[in-house]
């Protein structure tokens, strides 16, 4: 349902005589859910002198993220059309809460790569006269926010080192491979989802019993612990191609190309529409490649 909020905002704004009063009402929240997070980033710093504990909100992971996001996409859209110092002023503030936070969450790799979108596609259309321009002092912008934040957190570091972090949480890995060979079983259809997630389980039980034995010789320090009881693959292409078969992952992209053609015809039309859509989409998009 998190997803469907912005498409259904999307829908409700397309007609409204102030579609703006909506954006603001959407990020004025976002940037209230940030708040927690700013304060667990200070505690954070005053106490240790870096970010050694993600944030982790009460609510859902997703949802979270999927919020400040479009807050951060949302509030720099607003930026570039607002004409007065305080507003810029805040505006600019609202996209620096609303990134922060989404910086320190659980799922920062994949906010950095949607905010870099968004934020590209948000500040095409703010700028009428020279939009090029726009994307390139954004481009440069953002690298040097992945850089800062690389500079920051030394863990952000190892994300671009796979294999790093791949050996310190194989259990995504094992999945994938677990997803591919169903897929060979019935490639055409699949197994089925209810099927999947049975096999799953039950494949689950043999995999942790093997890493439980192999870890029994071994100091804590080496020993690698796996789950792999889910409902799903981890992954929203490779659990839709074992469950569905290459039918059914036919089907899902042919969804996920249609859907942002649709969403882009409606650009000259209502923008801030086609912006909450774009936000859904790319969160389901990049987030669908390691997670589900």
């Amino acid at each position: 349902w998190p997803l469907l909020f912005l498409f259904l905002g999307a829908a409700a704004i397309r007609d409204a005589a102030r579609p703006r009063l909506f954006l603001y009402v959407v990020l004025v929240s976002t940037t209230a859910g940030a708040a927690p997070a700013i304060v667990h980033l200070i505690e954070q710093l005053r106490e240790y002198g870096s970010l050694r504990r993600w944030f982790i909100p009460s609510t859902n992971i997703w949802l979270y993220t999927l919020s400040v996001c479009t807050g951060a996409s949302i509030s720099l859209v607003l930026l570039m059309r607002q004409k007065r110092v305080l507003g810029r002023l805040a505006l600019g503030l609202a996209v620096l809460a609303n990134l922060a936070a989404a910086l320190i969450s659980r799922r920062r790799m994949l906010v950095l790569i949607t905010s870099a979108l968004l934020a590209g596609i948000g500040t095409a259309m703010g700028s009428k006269r020279n939009p090029a321009r726009a994307l390139l002092i954004l481009a440069v912008s953002l690298f040097a926010l992945l850089a800062i934040a690389s500079i920051a957190d030394p863990r952000l570091r190892e994300l671009t080192h796979p294999a790093k972090v791949f050996q310190a949480e194989p259990s995504r890995p094992l999945m994938w491979e677990f997803a591919i060979d169903e897929f060979k079983q019935h490639p055409v259809l699949g197994t089925g989802l209810g099927d999947i997630r049975a096999s799953l389980h039950a494949h689950a039980d043999i995999v942790e019993a093997e890493f439980a034995e192999r870890n029994q010789g071994l100091p804590p320090s080496e020993r690698l612990h796996v789950n792999l009881h889910h409902k799903h693959c981890h992954s929203n292409f490779l659990h839709s191609l074992a469950a569905a078969g290459i039918l059914g992952l036919i089907g899902v992209l042919v969804w996920l190309v249609v859907l942002p053609i649709a969403l882009a015809r409606g650009w000259k039309r209502n923008r801030e529409a086609v912006l909450l859509g774009l936000a859904a989409w790319t969160l389901l998009f990049f987030g669908g490649i390691t997670d589900a």
